[in-house]
C-alpha cells in the first residue's frame, strides 16, 4: 500500500489503532505532509487492537479530570461517528458492574458519586433485583447499570484507518520490521527488513516493542513493557445465558478488570481474560517463551518489586489459566447458574503493560520524548476506544 520515498516529514512505527491514528491525525493537522506508517507485519492489527474482547469502555473507573478520563470521552465519542460514518457494526449492550460481597459495595458507591462529575453517560446504581431486571441471570448486592455501554470490531476500524491513509496520500509500508534508528544531520535513517526509511520526525508506537523501538532509536526509557497475558473463553452456543456486559467490582489499584463476560457481534459470550505474566511479548500460545523477555525482565529492577507486591494475586490468575472450572468458578460470582462445562478456550491476547523501576505497574499513559522522535511507551486499556482522541493528542505534541 503506497510506494517508498526517499524521505517523508513523518514516519509512524506500528500498525495498531494507536499508530493508525497518529498517521491519520498528522495528515489532518499537515495536509501537505509526506507521512510513512510501517508495520512489521502483513497487515494492521495484527496484535493487541486485534486481540481484544470489542468493547467501547465508558471511562467509569478513570479519576475526573485525569488524562485517561479526557481521552476516553473524546475518544469514544469520535470512534462512535467514525463508525457511522464508515457503517461500522456498534451495538449497545449495556454494563452491569456488580458487587458481590459487602467488602465490594463502597467502592462501587464511590464509583457512582465519580460517574456523577464525568461525562461517562447514564449511570444508575442497582440493588439485588434491579441486577436481575436487566440481567435475569445476574446476581449481586449492588450494581452500576451504564445502559449505553457498546461493543464494536476493531479490527474492521484499524482496516479503515489503513484505508483513509492510503487515499489521504499517505505511505503505508507493511513487513516493514525496524531494526535501527540513527539520526544524522537532522534526518532519522530507519533501518528496517525491507531497506532504509528516512524521516524528519519518528513516531514510536509500537505497543509490545515500544519501549525496545526506544532503545533502538538512542533513547532510556524510564519503564519496562511487561507482557501480561490475557485469555478468553467463549460460552457454547447452548449456553449464552447473558446478554449485557457484566464486570466484578473492581480494584482500582490494578490495571486488569477480572473475569468478565462480554457479548459478541454474533451472539456469543466471551468470558475472561485472566493476566498471566508471559516471558514472550507475542507469546500468544501456551508456554512461548522468549529468552530476551526472560533478560528484560530479570534486568529490570521493577521485576522483582512487582513479584513481591503481586504474588499472591499472580497465583490466582495462574491457577485461572490452568482450567475452564477455574474460570467458571470466578465467573459465578457474577451468575450463579453458570455451569462447569459451558465453556470452550477461545482467543489469547498480550497486553503491553509499562512497569515502572518501583515495581509499579502504570496506569497511564506515557509519552517520553528524544531529540526529534516521540514515543509512547505506555498505552493501557482504553487506548482502542479512545485511539483517535490519543492519535491527535500526539501530534499536538509535534511542531
Amino acid at each position: 500500500m503506497g510506494c517508498v520515498d526517499n524521505s517523508y516529514d513523518f514516519v509512524v512505527v506500528g500498525g495498531g489503532l494507536v499508530g493508525l491514528s497518529t498517521a491519520r491525525a498528522l495528515l489532518t493537522r499537515h495536509p501537505t505532509s509526506k507521512v510513512a506508517l510501517l508495520e512489521k507485519e502483513d497487515g494492521v492489527a495484527k496484535h493487541q487492537s486485534g486481540r481484544n474482547s470489542g468493547v467501547v469502555h465508558s471511562g467509569i473507573y478513570y479519576a475526573p479530570g485525569s488524562q485517561k478520563a479526557q481521552l476516553t470521552e473524546k475518544g469514544k465519542v469520535a470512534l462512535a461517528s467514525y463508525c457511522r460514518e464508515k457503517k461500522i457494526p456498534w451495538r449497545t449492550v449495556g454494563k452491569l458492574i456488580i458487587a458481590t460481597t459487602p467488602e465490594e459495595v463502597p467502592a462501587l458507591e464511590g464509583l457512582y458519586q465519580r460517574a456523577k462529575e464525568d461525562p461517562v453517560g447514564e449511570v444508575h446504581l442497582l440493588d439485588g433485583s434491579g441486577i436481575r431486571g436487566v440481567e435475569p441471570k445476574g446476581s449481586g448486592l449492588v450494581a452500576l447499570h451504564l445502559p449505553d455501554s457498546a461493543i464494536t470490531e476493531y479490527t474492521r476500524i484499524a482496516k479503515a484507518i489503513a484505508t483513509d491513509l492510503w487515499e489521504a496520500g499517505a505511505t503505508v509500508l507493511y513487513n516493514h520490521e525496524l531494526h535501527n534508528a540513527t539520526l544524522k544531520k537532522g534526518e532519522w535513517h530507519l533501518e528496517t527488513s525491507q531497506g532504509v526509511v528516512n524521516g524528519a520526525y519518528f513516531l514510536n508506537t509500537a505497543g509490545l516493542q515500544a519501549d525496545r523501538l526506544a532503545w533502538v532509536a538512542g533513547a532510556n526509557p524510564s519503564v519496562r513493557i511487561f507482557p501480561f497475558r490475557g485469555e478468553y473463553w467463549r460460552l457454547k452456543p447452548e449456553s449464552s445465558i447473558t446478554k449485557a456486559l457484566l464486570y466484578p467490582a473492581p480494584n482500582l489499584g490494578m490495571p486488569f478488570l477480572g473475569v468478565h463476560f462480554t457479548p459478541e457481534m454474533d451472539g456469543g459470550t466471551l468470558l475472561g481474560p485472566n493476566a498471566l505474566l508471559a516471558w514472550h511479548r507475542e507469546g500468544y500460545e501456551r508456554g512461548m517463551v522468549e529468552n530476551r523477555q526472560i533478560v528484560d525482565a530479570l534486568s529490570w529492577t521493577g521485576f522483582w518489586c512487582l513479584g513481591g507486591r503481586h504474588l499472591r494475586a499472580g497465583w490466582e490468575e495462574w491457577k485461572r489459566s490452568r482450567t475452564a472450572q477455574a474460570v467458571a468458578h470466578s465467573a459465578r460470582r457474577l451468575v450463579p447458574s453458570l455451569p462447569d462445562n459451558a465453556l470452550q478456550r477461545a482467543l489469547s491476547g498480550v497486553r503491553a503493560q509499562a512497569v515502572d523501576q518501583d515495581g509499579n505497574l502504570v496506569n497511564d499513559f506515557v509519552v517520553e520524548e528524544s531529540p526529534q522522535a516521540l514515543h509512547l511507551l505506555n498505552a493501557p486499556s482504553p487506548a482502542a476506544t479512545a485511539c483517535l482522541a490519543i492519535g491527535e493528542y500526539i501530534a499536538k505534541m509535534l511542531p
